[in-house]
């Protein structure tokens, strides 16, 4: 099996790479040991481990104990068109998104080839060459997670090129003729604001999340907590706004927390992003403050964070699970009726309740 690595992303070149082998029929059966391909592509096992991994999420490899990895047996990859996946996917929530969307199209009859837009690499050089090489290989559509710092210009120039488009949980170019399967942060800050304040809740302290990660769509679920305040006649000041300083919190400097604590003295938190509520729980215990009774804390996105800590935390669920599988269809639909009306699926968020509030 002859392999050249082209790719200054050697992760997503392997993933790539073992996809078109097997595309081609040329890798079937069980697969070179880790020792050997990690020697063929010239990276780390941990690399190639991190390679396998996916592809045994995407369903095309699959792990036998005490024998090795194989090709899926029964996987006729001539057959499948392929989709081609443009999605952020490192974290719990995105993580098992992109695994579940492209499981779904391959139970389909659909082959995904995936490039991880990774917020850090958003309008670099290397991203928008990626894209255009995707585009080229004409696939038979592009899910793309439309967040803010998207290279949308690129869409744009290429659209025509493009048969078939679907934003998945999020969509900042509207402009875009494609369907839309996305998530409402604005009706998740108000359902979760109007969840505290009905449990009388009248101090809410709201974690905003440092830029670019997760900030523009703080924005728009803090937008939505404003009117759930307008309709408990309660103004949105900015003593009830802080953000989330990654370098000083993940490192126990919670000073800015305490005095902030102190001063406002809240009866509620609304982290937007389950992880951010790490330090709450802390400076609570530091400052013997009860977990709900004295301080109820909410979470966003509903991630393993929100039950790995000491109070399982509620947390505002947006339904990854069913918008993944909602825009593989809309995709299956489109390949199938590319004239139909344009779609805009909104998967309406919903509270888990746990014991933090």
């Amino acid at each position: 099996m002859d392999i050249c690595v082209k790719v200054e992303n050697k992760y997503e070149a392997i993933v790539t790479e073992l996809k078109q082998q097997i595309s081609k029929g040329l890798l079937s059966g069980q697969i070179p040991g880790q020792r050997q391909l990690a020697d063929m592509f010239n990276v780390n096992v941990i690399t190639l481990r991190k390679a396998l991994t996916r592809l045994e999420d995407e369903g095309l490899l699959e792990k036998h104990p005490c024998k090795g990895v194989f090709v899926r047996k029964n996987l006729d990859i001539q057959k499948h068109e392929t989709v081609a996946l443009l999605l952020y996917s490192h974290g719990h929530l995105y993580q098992e998104m992109t695994a579940l969307v492209s499981r779904h199209l391959q139970d389909r009859g659909f082959y995904s080839m995936l490039l991880d837009t990774d917020w850090r690499q958003t309008g670099s050089e290397q991203l928008k060459e990626q894209i255009i090489r995707l585009i080229s290989s004409s696939p038979a559509g592009f899910i793309i997670d439309g967040y803010r710092n998207f290279p949308f210009e690129m869409l744009r120039e290429y659209r025509r090129r493009i048969s078939s488009l679907v934003f998945m949980f999020r969509n900042h170019a509207p402009d875009i003729e494609a369907d839309n399967v996305l998530t409402d942060y604005a009706g998740g800050g108000d359902l979760g604001t109007e969840y505290l304040l009905n449990r009388g809740r009248r101090k809410i302290l709201f974690v905003m999340p440092p830029p670019p990660r997760l900030y523009y769509d703080a924005v728009l679920a803090l937008e939505g907590a404003r009117k759930a305040l307008d309709r408990h006649r309660i103004e949105l000041t900015p003593e009830m706004i802080i953000d989330y300083q990654e370098e000083l919190f993940e490192n126990g400097h919670y000073e800015l927390l305490e005095e902030r604590l102190r001063q406002y003295r809240p009866d509620a938190i609304f982290a937007f992003g389950d992880y951010m509520a790490r330090p709450f729980y802390r400076i609570a215990a530091a400052m013997g403050l009860g977990i709900p009774d004295d301080i109820a804390i909410l979470g966003y996105y509903n991630t393993q964070w929100a039950t790995s800590y000491r109070i399982p935390m509620s947390s505002v669920c947006v339904n990854g699970q069913q918008i993944a599988i909602q825009a593989a269809e809309c995709l299956i639909s489109r390949t199938i009726n590319p004239k139909q009306p344009w779609r805009n699926i909104i998967v309406e968020p919903a509270i888990v309740e746990r014991l933090s509030t």
